[in-house]
């Protein structure tokens, strides 16, 4: 893995501490995606309706374009935090597709979550480390966030 400031991804995170997001390489991005995600489909939209992200319950949780527009970091954090609770030195990979998965601390998500929508919005998934296949925030295009579990 490398560290997001040294990869052509830098741009997109603005004041980010030195090593604390990471971008995987191709090879490790795409394990990981075939272990959290899927076999076959290299991106959301191509997920199958027997998917898990896609068969599980899911419910929208609130909506994140407002909040990016208007760079209101807070608003969307302590929504994310209200609805996972997960602990702030956990780890979590952010996967835009099957070849780009981003890993930071949770605690970093929420601080720089609106730089990592900014790299895509194609309905990037985020899972923390150990819940693969069982539970998930989806970031959809239309603004929507979808938790999945």
């Amino acid at each position: 893995m490398n560290p997001v400031e040294a990869t052509e991804h830098k741009d997109m995170f603005n004041d980010v501490g030195a090593n604390t997001i990471f971008v995987m390489d191709k090879e490790s991005a795409k394990n990981h995606w075939i272990n959290a995600v899927d076999e076959k489909a290299n991106s959301f939209f191509r997920l199958q309706d027997n998917n898990w992200l896609i068969a599980k319950n899911s419910a929208v949780i609130g909506a994140w374009r407002d909040a990016y527009n208007n760079d209101d970091n807070y608003y969307v954090s302590k929504l994310l935090n209200e609805h996972t609770r997960w602990e702030e030195e956990s780890v979590v990979r952010f996967y835009v597709s099957k070849l780009i998965v981003l890993e930071t601390k949770w605690k970093y998500f929420l601080k720089h979550w609106d730089d990592f929508l900014a790299l895509e919005d194609d309905c990037p998934v985020l899972i923390q480390d150990g819940e693969e296949k069982s539970r998930a925030l989806i970031f959809r295009a239309n603004g929507d966030i979808v938790l999945v579990n």
